[in-house]
């Protein structure tokens, strides 16, 4: 099974599930965002590199998207 095929599943269970095409898009954004941090490990740096934006876009989004996992690793860090 190709990614899109996986895609097209998703969506129509989506669809069928009633979620909004914003309620899709934010939760594919998080977990995409988490994917990448799990990959390198917390390092925003790395991670960002991974995902293809600027530092400083993936910290903006964190800040909006996951304030919960943005609170844990300042938490940790200081």
């Amino acid at each position: 099974m190709t990614i899109n095929d996986h895609l097209k599943s998703i969506a129509k269970e989506l669809l069928r599930g009633g979620i909004t095409a914003d309620q899709a898009i934010g939760q594919f954004e998080k977990e995409y965002l988490t994917a990448a941090l799990e990959e390198r490990r917390g390092n925003v740096t790395q991670a960002s590199r991974l995902l293809g934006m600027h530092r400083n876009t993936l910290h903006n989004k964190l800040r909006t998207l996951l304030p919960d996992v943005r609170a844990a690793r300042k938490r940790r860090s200081g």
